[in-house]
């Protein structure tokens, strides 16, 4: 059973709290059963938690933003709203998400040293 970040960061902020599983689920109103799906990455975090944790918790800054990464590495799906989109660009989003896992370390490097460049000019 893998543990995500998110995992790893629930189990360390409980064991520094001095909780069991069940009294973390308990406190954000979920079943221990949900709880551990969601730290083994059957389950995505909801959107809610971090708040929730942040607020339940009492975490200062430092730890906000250590939760806050636990969430985003544990993400399995990236939403892409293409709702504005033009065909054009639908279909490089499609042909990119498809061709995703097949791209070797050296495609992959020069489409985000494209998309990076890309980027810094729009920002400058």
């Amino acid at each position: 059973m893998a543990i995500t970040k998110f995992g790893e960061y629930a189990r360390d902020l409980r064991i520094d709290r001095g909780e069991n599983l069940k009294e973390m689920a308990k406190n954000l109103g979920v079943s221990s059963a949900f709880l551990s799906a969601v730290e083994n990455g059957k389950k995505q975090v909801p959107k809610t938690w971090y708040e929730r944790i942040s607020s339940i918790y009492e975490l200062a800054l430092k730890e906000k933003e250590k939760l806050k990464n636990a969430i985003e590495e544990s993400k399995k799906m990236l939403v892409l709203n293409l709702e504005n989109a033009t065909q054009a660009n639908k279909e490089f989003a499609l042909v990119f998400a498809r061709s995703f896992e097949e791209l070797t370390d050296e495609e992959r490097k020069k489409i985000q040293g494209i998309l990076t460049k890309k980027r810094g000019k729009k920002n400058a």
